[in-house]
């Protein structure tokens, strides 16, 4: 999918999407996610100010303990469906990456600091975890797990 000469939005983005193949439950309120979603998606489109890719993937992890050594800094003794919301844009420096869940916290010259906070309470909320990435010129990933089983 490529988004060009939007009214909304000017420059191309590309959206790229990877999902799993297996199917997995997910005991989620439908209309927080699609928040989480929508916030995290609005910063990756905001944070590429002259285009670039936003990737959405899933995948379902049966035993996301052996992953613990690469990227959680906590372990999981339970199936857990990741989801990820990547972007190639200006990523995040590295002195605000411990802020930036805290509620009014922004470098914005806009808003009010409150979309990743809502973004951490909901995954929270749903017994979930999130984690971020980021490379200052190269891009964002956020790391969402959420309480899962295979179906």
């Amino acid at each position: 999918i490529l988004i060009k000469n939007s009214p909304y939005y000017s420059p191309p983005i590309a959206i790229e999407l990877s999902l799993t193949e297996k199917e997995a439950a997910i005991l989620i309120d439908p209309h927080q996610i699609k928040q989480v979603l929508w916030n995290l998606s609005i910063n990756a489109l905001q944070a590429m100010p002259s285009g670039g890719i936003l990737r959405l993937s899933t995948r379902w992890l049966e035993d996301p303990g052996r992953y613990h050594e690469k990227r959680w800094s906590k372990s999981f003794n339970s199936p857990m469906a990741e989801i990820v919301v990547a972007d190639t844009g200006i990523g995040i420096p590295s002195q605000d990456r411990p802020r930036i869940f805290d509620p009014f916290f922004t470098t914005k010259d806009y808003g009010y600091g409150l979309g990743l906070a809502i973004v951490y309470r909901i995954i929270e909320e749903h017994k979930g975890y999130i984690e971020v990435e980021s490379k200052e010129g190269k891009g964002t990933s956020f790391h969402i797990l959420l309480p899962s089983q295979q179906i």
